[in-house]
C-alpha cells in the first residue's frame, strides 16, 4: 500500500478498507495534476529571501505542497510530509509522485483518460486544469471503460473502482 502526506488519523482509515484506499487514489490521482503544478506566491518567496539573508534558519510547515521550496527556500520541514513522494507501505520504497501518477495511468486508462477529458473540457472553457467542478465529480466517479464513455460523451458514472499502485 502506498501513502502520500497524509496525517496518522488519515493512515488509519486508508489502511483499514482497500475500497477506501482506492478511493483515496482515485481522487488523488484525478487531483494531482491541479495539485503538483501550483506555483508559490508572494509570501513563500518573502520567506525564501529571509531565508537566504540568515534571518530564518529553518521553514517549519504543516503543508504538504512543496511550495516553500518552490518559492526558494533551503531548509523546510515538513510535519505532516508531502505529497511529492510516496512510500510503500509494505517495503518502504521510495517513489517520486509523478512516477506513481505514470503508474496510475497506465494500470487505470479509462480513469487517466477521464480525468485528461475533463481538464481539456474545464480549460476550453476557460479554466486551468480541473476547476470545473461539475467535471472533476464525473472523473472521480469513473469505475468502467464504458462510464469513461459516458464522462467523455457528457454523462455521469456510478462506481469508483482503480487499481492501486500496490496492485
Amino acid at each position: 500500500m502506498f501513502v502520500v502526506g497524509i496525517t496518522s488519523s488519515q493512515l488509519l482509515v486508508v489502511m483499514l478498507a482497500r475500497l477506501r484506499c482506492c478511493r483515496y487514489w482515485a481522487r488523488s490521482f484525478a487531483g494531482w495534476h491541479e495539485f503538483a503544478f501550483v506555483q508559490p506566491n508572494s509570501a513563500h518567496e518573502a520567506i525564501a529571501r529571509l531565508q537566504g539573508r540568515g534571518w530564518l534558519e529553518l521553514v517549519i510547515t504543516q503543508n504538504v505542497d512543496r511550495l516553500h521550496q518552490k518559492g526558494g527556500s533551503g531548509q523546510v520541514l515538513e510535519l505532516h510530509g508531502t505529497t511529492h513522494r510516496v512510500m510503500c507501505m509494505e517495503c518502504g520504497h521510495n517513489s517520486c509522485r509523478h512516477d506513481v501518477q505514470q503508474r496510475l495511468a497506465h494500470l487505470n486508462p479509462h480513469m487517466a483518460d477521464a480525468v485528461q477529458h475533463a481538464s481539456s473540457a474545464a480549460a476550453a472553457a476557460g479554466g486551468s486544469g480541473i476547476s470545473n467542478r461539475a467535471a472533476y465529480e464525473r472523473a472521480l466517479r469513473v469505475g468502467t471503460a464504458a462510464d469513461a464513455r459516458k464522462v467523455a460523451a457528457g454523462g455521469d458514472a456510478e462506481q469508483v473502482p482503480v487499481v492501486r499502485p500496490d496492485g
